[in-house]
């Protein structure tokens, strides 16, 4: 579906979907690499090109999911600062959210198991549950299982 979705943005236009489903693309496609790289370069060209605003926030959580993914820490920053960068002007709890969990989810896939980390997961957890999160909130209730 995904597929189909990103061949009828490249026949209606780019603007409205095409690096969020970029995006959705490469956290979904976990068998090829190519793809995924190519989704994420041509996502972030797009990006580059100036997209109405959902795409980046949606382009970025999937980044960094698939970054997370692959453990692969300094491009979830990388995607993590971008986002968070790219709302610096007008803060949104949303893209907020999504910055730190990526950024504590990072910390702990590199071994940080400090009274900080646990509060922000914690943190993020509460943030999760009253905000209906609920996709967002399964990692951080594994890493706090994992603790």
């Amino acid at each position: 579906m995904l597929k189909e979705a990103l061949d009828i943005t490249r026949e209606k236009g780019r603007v409205f979907q095409r690096a969020r489903v970029l995006g959705t693309l490469a956290l979904v496609d976990k068998d090829d690499d190519d793809a995924r790289e190519a989704a994420l370069r041509e996502g972030e060209e797009i990006l580059g090109e100036g997209v109405i605003s959902h795409n980046y926030f949606w382009f970025y959580r999937s980044a960094m999911d698939t970054m997370l993914y692959l453990k692969d820490w300094d491009r979830v920053e990388r995607y993590a600062s971008a986002l968070e960068d790219y709302t610096l002007q007008e803060p949104l709890t949303w893209t907020g959210f999504f910055v730190a969990r990526a950024r504590a989810l990072a910390d702990f896939g590199q071994g940080k198991r400090d009274e900080a980390t646990l509060k922000e997961f914690e943190r993020l957890r509460d943030a999760a549950d009253s905000s209906g999160l609920k996709v967002a909130v399964a990692a951080i209730i594994d890493a706090l299982t994992a603790w």
